[in-house]
């Protein structure tokens, strides 16, 4: 019985060491054929890239581009167009849920946040000092100040600009001058009022203002146009905000709402059906940037007349440069399962063909001259080389961090709306954006003397930060 018993031992004993043996034989050499077979299962084909887009104007011709990537990449990129007005709000989403896309588009006011949760790549490592010597200095300075020192989260690749769109033919149809079109508020009342009263019978309207859009009824409408006239809802010069410099606006389009002069259904509005009435010769003005002028192409025969935005009277005609935006900013996801494709998307994005392509079917002012002057991309409307920022438009700089600004866009809304008066709302928004200034995030209080650029020229607005 002892026999067996020790006998038993040996067996185990033996067995295990033959194990032992074995599993040391396979970790050694890795070309054995037992962990050559499962390492053969567990590889497999590269994860799938997901990019994100917004559903605007461009986001065919991108589409497109990325199926050129992929043809050369084994169909490896995902193509997610996510709804344009809610784009910023759902991308928020996703990444707060760990959901987020590999690559996407990004609103330049969001990096500085998105840096700070982690959710982006650095990407100064993926790229040599060529890659960042095509662009032109102050929107690579504007792009890096957002991020950490010495870090590369996103770039711009085209900026954004603001104009008056108008109707020649309906200008000259209703006695105007077609040449001449209106520099003041006091003009546009006057035009509005001469076409809204000449078409009773075949309505036609002045103007639109597409409410139902943050970007588009508020930030161009409201906020750039009003740079022309040295405003902007932030006083660099005294360091605080002040919105109630937008009264004089608010109230001439709140008159010409009463007096059916403008487009109905404002706040249901959004610039697709403003752009479409334009158009179709309904429209005598819009106000348009240039990532929308795309959508003209459906319609090339319009005459269209391109002028600066409106000023608020003839003392204000040219007191501050028409701000330029940066756009088409496009970052990657540092939770991205693909990191070597990821960034491989990322810089194809912003090669010489897609930006070019996008200019070319006038969907994105490039900032690199030598597309611009690449008679490969001549935009297929002539109008829009009128959107090339001049010395009459310039970047801003950023507003102070860590305050939530985007309240203002429901004050513009509650004022349009006629649910508030007009003084009274924007009164109450700007000390409640100021009284942030003194609570910021983590305790920082910076005084106010300590905020205020004394020498801010609003036809310069960089002059101040390039000098520092």
């Amino acid at each position: 019985m002892i026999k067996k018993f020790r006998k038993a031992v040996s067996i185990l004993i033996f067995c295990a060491v033959v194990f032992t043996v074995a599993a040391l034989f396979m970790l050694n050499n890795p070309d054995s054929f037992f962990y050559s077979q499962s390492k053969q299962q567990s590889a497999g084909p590269s994860p799938k890239i997901t990019f994100a887009y917004p559903a605007n104007a461009s986001a065919q011709i991108m589409e497109d581009l990325v199926n050129s990537f992929n043809r050369e990449n084994n169909n490896i990129v995902e193509f997610q167009k996510i709804s344009d007005d809610k784009y910023n709000e759902t991308l928020n989403m996703l990444m707060a849920s760990e959901k987020g896309p590999d690559v996407f588009f990004i609103d330049n006011q969001w990096v500085d946040t998105y840096a700070r949760y982690d959710w982006l790549a650095d990407l100064s490592e993926s790229i040599d000092a060529g890659f960042l010597d095509r662009f032109p200095e102050n929107s690579l300075r504007l792009s890096q100040s957002r991020a950490v020192k010495d870090r590369v989260y996103s770039i711009s690749s085209g900026v954004i600009t603001q104009r008056l769109l108008y109707n020649k033919a309906l200008f000259r149809e209703v006695g105007l001058d077609p040449e001449a079109p209106p520099k003041t508020l006091e003009e546009f009342v006057r035009y509005s009022q001469k076409i809204a009263n000449y078409s009773l019978s075949d309505k036609k309207y002045s103007f639109a203002i597409p409410a139902a859009e943050e970007n588009a009824g508020f930030v161009e409408a409201i906020e750039a146009a009003g740079t022309y006239s040295g405003l902007y809802y932030y006083d660099f010069k005294e360091g605080e905000y002040n919105l109630n410099n937008y009264a004089p606006w608010l109230k001439c389009i709140l008159q010409l709402k009463e007096e059916n002069c403008l487009l109905p259904g404002m706040t249901e509005l959004r610039q697709s059906n403003i752009v479409t009435q334009f158009m179709e010769g309904n429209l005598a003005m819009m106000y348009a940037s240039s990532s929308e002028i795309g959508e003209l192409r459906a319609n090339p025969d319009i005459e269209i007349g391109i002028a600066m935005p409106i000023a608020y009277d003839g003392q204000r005609i040219g007191k501050g440069a028409v701000i330029v935006r940066d756009t088409n900013m496009y970052a990657v996801n540092s939770a991205a399962k693909n990191m070597t494709g990821a960034v491989k998307l990322w810089k194809y994005l912003y090669s010489e063909k897609c930006i070019g392509e996008l200019y070319r079917s006038c969907n994105l002012i490039p900032g690199m001259d030598n597309i611009i002057n690449n008679p490969a991309y001549t935009p297929e409307l002539q109008i829009y080389t009128q959107f090339i920022p001049s010395k009459a438009d310039s970047h801003y700089q950023t507003s102070p961090a860590g305050v939530n600004e985007w309240s203002r866009f429901k004050t513009y809304a509650s004022v349009l709306n006629g649910e508030k008066p007009v003084e009274e709302a924007l009164y109450k928004e700007t000390s409640y954006l100021n009284e942030q200034l003194n609570s910021l995030p983590g305790g920082v209080y910076i005084p106010q003397e300590k905020r205020k650029i004394t020498d801010f020229d609003p036809r310069n607005p960089l002059k101040s930060v390039l000098n520092r």
